[in-house]
């Protein structure tokens, strides 16, 4: 695969239309958000999914979609169990 989709949405319709978008092209999309999260929930999900790339030679597309928070200091992605802070994306994302 040339490119590396990992989208984060709990939306089974988007994730299968994304899926669908991308089908014939050279991309692997990697979701979380749909389906039994871990004990951590999606947030550990997702930065085990970014941490698998770190080092890797595909491009990686990362793609949110959903709903966010900023309460005028820090703003945060909403998951299933704990939320996504941008700090610490900005962290998980330096290897990669």
């Amino acid at each position: 695969m040339a490119h590396q989709l990992l989208l984060a949405d709990d939306s089974v319709t988007i994730q299968r239309v994304i899926k669908l978008t991308f089908a014939d092209e050279d991309v692997e999309v990697v979701t979380v958000g749909v389906g039994p999260a871990s004990a951590a929930g999606d947030r550990e999900d997702l930065r085990q999914a970014i941490a698998r790339h770190a080092g890797g030679e595909t491009e990686l597309w990362l793609v949110l979609i959903g709903h966010g928070t900023f309460d005028g200091r820090e703003a945060k992605f909403n998951l299933r169990g704990p939320d996504l802070s941008d700090r610490e994306l900005a962290e998980w994302l330096r290897p990669v």
